[in-house]
């Protein structure tokens, strides 16, 4: 899948990452965060760490192998070398993203720029998570150039002055503006079950449960293997894998597929067994094999 986080993209929504923020979670990048520990100060660890889980988490899956070449060539003595090789690879991964997003960077930007390429992937992250769009929506009618209001919500997303994006950058494309709108104005279902939202422990326990039957070659195991973010929103899951799962056939198939995200997401195990039966009905028309799924469902979430 191309473009997970391409806002200038009709049917994809920004996906939120959930965080633990006592303590961040270095997923499978803990051979790279062990290895930062002791050649950089804290901040700049956290902040490489952040941006791996967040390319990992928008299916940058080659980040992973990348990442643990570098480290098993890296020899005692070239810890520059080796840091100046893991900078310019995340800066390549986070440039095409940000560039599917409609960023056109100036020719000369240089890998120094990394973590202003790691702002824009997290502020659009953080964008759908947000409780209040007035802000927003407020700078998206004002009169200022496209450039002028993408840094200035960006800035309010993440709290931080981003005007020096504007020497970094030649243009942003119309279109990322249309996103932003389509992601603040999308219709938004009721959320009964705010206050039990499990956290992310939750969810693991939960997969730990259920793994030995999930399948192994599952689109949704396949998120899970390749550090995908767990605990995030069902809808986010399922707006990620939408042309995977439209290529499914099978509707038993589909449906495993469903329930898997539905176990992934941060649906509370109470609502696991409704919502999945709830996102079949959205994506199976026949309705005698709606029906059918429903049992089947009820034999997978009893």
């Amino acid at each position: 899948m191309s473009q997970l986080i391409d806002l200038t993209a009709e049917d994809r929504k920004l996906t939120p990452l959930s965080a633990d923020d006592s303590q961040p979670d270095v997923g499978d990048f803990s051979d790279l965060n062990d290895y930062l520990m002791s050649v950089v100060a804290d901040v700049r660890r956290e902040k490489i760490i952040e941006l791996c889980q967040n390319l990992a988490a928008l299916q940058k899956h080659q980040v992973q192998p990348d990442i643990d070449r570098l480290l098993m060539m890296a020899n005692d003595g070239e810890a520059p070398a080796v840091l100046d090789d893991i900078t310019r690879l995340l800066f390549e991964h986070a440039y095409d993203l940000t560039k599917d997003m409609g960023f056109n960077w100036s020719d000369d930007i240089e890998f120094d720029q990394l973590f202003l390429l790691a702002d824009i992937i997290e502020g659009a992250m953080l964008l759908e998570g947000m409780e209040d769009y007035g802000d927003i929506s407020s700078i998206l009618d004002g009169d200022d150039s496209v450039e002028e209001k993408i840094v200035d919500i960006w800035g309010f997303v993440l709290d931080k002055d981003m005007h020096h994006l504007f020497d970094q950058i030649d243009s942003i494309e119309e279109a990322t503006l249309d996103g932003v709108n389509r992601v603040i104005t999308r219709p938004y279902a009721p959320v009964a079950y705010e206050d039990n939202q499990a956290p992310i422990p939750f969810v693991v326990e939960r997969l730990i449960a259920h793994k030995d039957a999930m399948r192994k070659d599952s689109v949704a195991y396949g998120h899970i293997s390749n550090g995908g973010a767990l605990g995030v929103t069902l809808d986010s899951l399922i707006t990620l894998y939408t042309t995977e799962l439209q290529q499914i056939i099978d509707t038993k198939v589909l449906v495993d597929e469903l329930v898997y995200f539905t176990l992934i997401s941060d649906t509370p195990d109470g609502l696991c067994n409704s919502e999945a039966k709830k996102l079949a009905e959205a994506w199976i028309d026949d309705i005698q094999q709606v029906n059918a799924v429903g049992s089947q469902i009820d034999r997978m979430l009893p």
